[in-house]
């Protein structure tokens, strides 16, 4: 009877003992220079490698895929006592693992590390100006670091993101409705528009392109406020294939329709109201281009978040610029191999060229600006969440956490 007790007193005790250990949170994993680990990678959430510059020659040596992996897997790794070649090195191997690197540094023995990342960040302070001097971008102090990542990094990653794909998409589009009308014309090598709207068309939509770079999604205080919106940054959220093919197909389907809907309404069939003659293939080349314009003005409007009047000018007064160059070429032979004499009077003069312009604009807009909608209001992001309280409650003071979109 006495065994027995024992036995189930030692079963109590081991008990005990295995439930506190189930209690017990998991441990931060610390790994130091000499390779020693409180828990493995795979049983920690958190790991911190620190290591010395003798230990790092070595590992860089002779195991350096189990370091580089290593070093990939830990939240963050502090190594003390380095050479210049050595913090090189480690920049060069964070991207050969196919990442994007940033280098900051003060000093003169930080130049070989800003020349090997991706982007590099001088500082100038008390130990000179050589590492400002090779690096891209050069601040004062380390708290300016926050601003210039945080705010003026994630303004010129979004604004490039949308110059980038809007020029793929408009020039798309563009060559769409040509290759269309290769299939029209039986491939004989006429084109839908004449040489002088192929050779404008870029530099028409070129200066209101630039004006991009004004363009603000949120204040420079809300992202401060709300550092998270730099995360999709750094997913690539906003430039990726997915993005890019968005773009794309929107600017094929938009091809193909104000080229359907110009070849069904301006084709062989029409005849002019003025004079009673068929429709040629240079008319129907301008309808379709005054189209495109038509359509990518409003596309360049609806897709900024902050409209400026220098963004209003450029978009619109390029526009009319548009229109004026060519009134003024078709007004005079000596440019009649660039557009064809007396051509665009008809086609202003005749209305249904401008109704042909709203119904391609409408149905070109429209689809776009309902799915946009409904990813805004039905499936929205952190992102369009401020954005709607800094339109509505934002400037009364009201907190980000109760709004909701409609």
């Amino acid at each position: 009877d006495e065994n027995e007790r024992k036995r189930s007193t030692r079963n109590k005790k081991k008990n005990k003992k295995n439930k506190k250990k189930r209690k017990q949170p998991r441990r931060n994993g610390h790994t130091n220079a000499n390779g020693s680990a409180n828990a493995s990678s795979d049983d920690v959430e958190e790991l911190v490698v620190i290591i010395r510059g003798a230990t790092l020659e070595f590992a860089l040596r002779y195991c350096k895929e189990d370091f580089s992996r290593l070093c990939l897997k830990a939240n963050s790794v502090v190594c003390c006592r380095v050479t210049p070649k050595q913090k090189a090195q480690l920049v060069h191997l964070v991207h050969d693992a196919g990442k994007m690197t940033l280098a900051i540094g003060d000093g003169g023995n930080d130049v070989e590390m800003i020349h090997q990342a991706n982007v590099g960040v001088g500082i100038r302070g008390k130990e000179g100006l050589q590492a400002s001097r090779a690096a891209d971008y050069a601040v004062s102090y380390f708290k300016d670091l926050q601003r210039l990542v945080l705010v003026h990094g994630r303004y010129s990653y979004v604004r490039t993101s949308l110059v980038a794909q809007y020029s793929f998409y408009k020039s798309f589009l563009f060559c769409t409705m040509q290759i269309c009308f290769g299939f029209v014309s039986y491939f004989s090598g006429a084109t839908l528009f004449n040489s002088l709207c192929i050779t404008s068309y870029n530099a028409l939509l070129f200066v209101p392109i630039v004006t991009f770079v004004l363009d603000k999604d949120v204040q420079f205080e809300t992202v401060f406020k709300f550092p998270q919106l730099y995360i999709p940054c750094m997913r690539s959220e906003y430039f990726n294939y997915r993005t890019m093919g968005w773009w794309m197909v929107r600017g094929l389907l938009q091809g193909l329709l104000i080229f359907l809907v110009t070849v069904l309404t301006r084709g062989v069939e029409y005849t002019h109201t003025v004079h009673g003659s068929s429709e040629d293939w240079e008319t129907m080349g301008i309808v379709a281009f005054c189209a495109y314009l038509w359509v990518q003005a409003f596309t360049m409007v609806f897709e900024l978040h902050n409209i400026t009047a220098i963004t209003m000018y450029a978009i619109w007064g390029f526009h009319a610029l548009n229109y004026l160059i060519l009134i003024f070429t078709n007004a005079i032979m000596s440019f009649n191999s660039l557009n064809g004499y007396w051509i665009v009077f008809e086609t202003l003069n005749d209305g249904q060229s401008w109704f042909h312009n709203l119904l391609v604009t409408v149905a070109c807009l429209v689809p776009v600006t309902a799915i946009q909608y409904h990813y805004f209001n039905y499936r929205p992001r952190l992102l369009d969440h401020l954005m709607y309280w800094e339109k509505n409650q934002g400037r009364n003071g009201g907190d980000v956490v109760t709004t909701r979109t409609r």
